[in-house]
């Protein structure tokens, strides 16, 4: 009983660090940041429960959606005063560049916030949060769950 007491102190101390989030400073967000969505690995877990024919559907599917996003680069420029530049560039046929402005903060929890941005052009709705963890910004929804498919890389 007191090894396994042992085993379960070091694992605690040792594997919960891992997955705690950096404290995250302005400073440490100013600047580019470009978006990475991992569609494959999304929809391989997600088809888990799928019929074959769904799943060969959702493998066509996202490999389409696969190769648009390879073409697609989404940056967020972070800058002081809680601003933020997103743009969107899509070299599809003709290249159209698309540039919103939003607002971002830090909650008392600690996670960065990014506004909904809803106009004539674009409409995301940024449900959940984003925490720094090894210098990549990751992405969880409203119910505190992991979106392990969604980050952030600096450029």
């Amino acid at each position: 009983m007191k090894k396994y007491s042992l085993f379960c102190l070091f694992s605690i101390l040792f594997v919960a660090p891992s997955f705690s989030q950096q404290k995250i400073s302005p400073k440490d967000l100013y600047g580019e940041w470009e978006l990475h969505i991992d569609i494959q690995q999304a929809m391989k877990e997600a088809s888990n429960n799928n019929s074959f024919i769904e799943n060969v559907l959702i493998s066509g599917v996202s490999g389409m959606v696969e190769s648009i996003l390879n073409e697609v680069t989404v940056t967020f420029d972070f800058q002081k005063n809680n601003e933020l530049i997103l743009t969107i560039v899509t070299p599809i046929e003709d290249t159209t560049t698309e540039v919103e402005k939003l607002k971002w903060n830090l909650n008392s929890k600690n996670q960065l916030i990014i506004e909904d941005i809803d106009n004539n052009q674009v409409q995301i709705q940024n449900e959940g949060f984003w925490l720094l963890r090894n210098g990549v910004l990751i992405h969880f929804n409203e119910q505190g769950e992991f979106l392990e498919h969604v980050y952030l890389v600096r450029k």
